[in-house]
């Protein structure tokens, strides 16, 4: 029997420069927005904020929100619980402080645009394509 979907409620930055648009990876080579999970009582912009700085080493010096995104759901595991879960990520457009430097779990780090050729997740891929519109 399939346990009730978990929404997890996720804050996600948007920086783009010439080069592109940023976004990171784990291992796995799939890439994402940076940004991540809300802790209890915590803002999706806090939880961006606090995730950019820990994951790439940078401040926020200026958000915007620009969109919320309900996405696909999937299987989530952890050393705790085994569930199904959507991410429901509020994006923020973002100016930043400091250099990039990527750092614990985030292993890669590109600036992408419509003619890479990099996988992306599919909240991503769906998230990328509204902007373009």
């Amino acid at each position: 029997m399939k346990t009730k979907t978990f929404i997890r409620r996720r804050g996600a930055g948007l920086f783009k420069n010439e080069k592109g648009i940023l976004l990171v990876a784990h291992r796995n080579r799939i890439f994402h927005l940076p940004g991540g999970g809300a802790h209890y009582n915590e803002s999706r912009k806090s939880a961006m904020e606090r995730e950019l700085m820990e994951e790439l080493n940078i401040k926020i010096k200026k958000s915007k929100f620009i969109l919320e995104h309900l996405g696909k759901e999937y299987h989530y595991s952890s050393r705790y619980s085994n569930k199904f879960a959507k991410d429901k990520t509020k994006l923020f457009e973002i100016e930043i402080e400091g250099k990039i430097k990527i750092q614990n779990e985030i292993k890669y780090q590109i600036f992408w645009t419509p003619e890479s050729n990099e996988i992306l997740s599919s909240d991503t891929q769906q998230i990328l394509q509204h902007l373009r519109k």
